[in-house]
């Protein structure tokens, strides 16, 4: 008889320590420092050099607070081990606080992109002068704001107790209830398809505007141009819904993290806030120095002009009557 060999146990598989955290802080970092740079420079124009602020700009500068602080919280993600294998002990140690702070992050993204939609929208309302080109902007803003907190609620009541969205061992409670992976996918793609229509539509809405602007057809075209970078935002989305897609079927989504940077590059850092001429061509000019529109005779003239009307101004004037007239005549 026999006894079997006693042999060593196969040894595990290497765990791979790859990450990904400092690509994922690189991108979302360069576009948090040049969107919040442009917003900066829009608010010194705004309410230095032209001294006045209207409510697209204050939505702005609410969506570019929501956009620095998703960027907090990638930062706090990549230190928890967002960018690392689902299988590096580093990440497993804090799964629970990741899901806490991702949590959170994707309410505020969300908050975040349709407050740079709704600042627009407020912004074109200063420009058009047709009333039911203003009732169709007004709609979509009431619009977006019912969609947004539609939103909110699917996002933060997506478990109850709210706690069992990041704590997995609340759902084991026969009273706790979430949404399944089935309905929560269903959900995450109608939003985004929703979010693909309004990002095309407030990209598309501007060039009538500007077309209509009794300005030169280069200065048109250079407008549109700027604002056609919201068609960015479009193919963005749609990216995010291919990835979205695919999410749940990714037992390790945390590694490249893509859901959550193609949904970042949709907040305000992509959708970068430009300015446009007044709504009229009378305030168009009126905010420029006429002198700089003209050629150099035609500056020369006027300028001519505008001395020989103060000279005639300043010259007493003395009235004539019939016996300064009969003095004069006598002379």
């Amino acid at each position: 008889m026999y006894l079997a060999r006693q042999t060593q146990p196969p040894d595990p598989a290497p765990v791979d320590l790859t990450s990904h955290g400092k690509t994922i802080l690189g991108i979302t970092g360069f576009f948090t420092v040049f969107a919040t740079t442009v917003v900066i420079l829009r608010m010194y124009v705004r309410a230095v050099i032209l001294k006045k602020l209207g409510a697209d700009d204050y939505v702005m500068i609410f969506a570019s607070l929501c956009s620095v602080s998703a960027f907090v919280f990638f930062v706090s993600e990549v230190n928890l081990g967002v960018g690392e294998h689902i299988e590096n002990p580093h990440l497993i140690a804090n799964y629970t606080e990741v899901l806490h702070w991702t949590y959170h992050h994707g309410w505020i993204i969300v908050v975040g992109i349709s407050s740079v939609k709704i600042s627009i929208g407020f912004f074109l309302l200063r420009l058009v002068q047709k009333k039911w080109f203003k009732r169709c902007i007004v709609a979509w803003i009431v619009f977006l704001v019912v969609f947004t907190l539609a939103c909110l609620g699917t996002l933060i009541f997506q478990c109850i107790p709210i706690e069992a969205a990041w704590d997995f061992s609340l759902r084991f409670d026969p009273d706790s209830k979430c949404y399944n992976l089935t309905v929560f996918r269903s959900i995450g793609l109608f939003n985004g398809a929703i979010n693909i229509f309004t990002d095309f539509l407030f990209a598309s809405l501007p060039i009538p505007v500007i077309l209509s602007l009794k300005i030169n057809m280069r200065t048109k075209l250079s407008l549109i141009c700027i604002l056609g970078l919201g068609y960015f935002a479009c193919v963005s989305s749609i990216i995010k819904e291919v990835v979205l897609s695919n999410f749940f079927k990714n037992n390790d989504s945390f590694f490249n993290n893509a859901f959550n940077i193609w949904n970042d590059r949709l907040s305000p850092r992509l959708t970068t806030p430009f300015r446009l001429p007044p709504r009229n061509s009378n305030d168009y000019q009126k905010q420029r120095d006429p002198l700089t529109t003209l050629d150099a005779t035609t500056q020369t003239k006027r300028i001519a002009n505008s001395q020989t009307k103060e000279e005639q101004s300043s010259t007493p004037h003395v009235p004539i009557t019939r016996a300064t007239f009969k003095q004069e005549k006598r002379e």
